[in-house]
């Protein structure tokens, strides 16, 4: 299942990687954000650490994929869930509003696998998701800086868990 969640992601950014390529000008800037994020399914709380690798196409447009995998256990009626790995592809929009300040809209595709263990159940489950969110991110130098953002992922499929809302802070480096 954790392969299914990299080629997922693997595949929308390649689908999307040649036309954003063909419409871009300038040179891409790549970048890589580490973190730690907060997600709310339906069944409990996770904190996840988070790590992201993308590139900018111009000032606004961008492709990313993001990996993460849950540091923390929610409680249930006998046991615990635990979120083992997540990933996405996104398309992303900034918007600059000053020199080192850039607002942004994401839009992918990725998924969750959670383990559950209960005394009647202990085994994992793997959900796709459509995701989308916004955020913003300030630069404090030329090549480091910080980015919060709130993304909602929407789990599709009979027995998923309705969907989660991720709150996201991480370091931002450009190169």
């Amino acid at each position: 299942m954790k392969s299914l969640i990299i080629a997922a992601s693997a595949a929308l950014l390649s689908a999307v990687a040649a036309p954003a390529l063909a419409q871009s000008m300038s040179p891409s800037q790549p970048y890589i954000n580490l973190g730690d994020s907060y997600l709310t399914p339906n069944h409990g709380s996770f904190d996840e650490i988070t790590g992201r690798v993308g590139a900018r196409f111009g000032p606004n447009f961008g492709l990313e994929g993001e990996i993460g995998g849950g540091v923390t256990n929610a409680s249930i009626p006998g046991g615990h869930v635990s979120e083992t790995i997540a990933g996405a592809g996104y398309l992303v929009g900034y918007l600059p509003v000053m020199p080192n300040l850039d607002l942004l809209a994401r839009v992918g595709y990725g998924g969750n696998e959670f383990h559950v263990n209960s005394g009647r159940f202990s085994g994992s489950n793997t959900y796709g998701s459509v995701n989308f969110g916004a955020g913003a991110q300030y630069m404090f130098t030329t090549y480091d800086g910080v980015r919060g953002d709130y993304t909602r992922r929407d789990y599709q499929g009979s027995g998923s868990p309705a969907g989660a809302d991720t709150w996201a802070l991480s370091w931002v480096h450009k190169f």
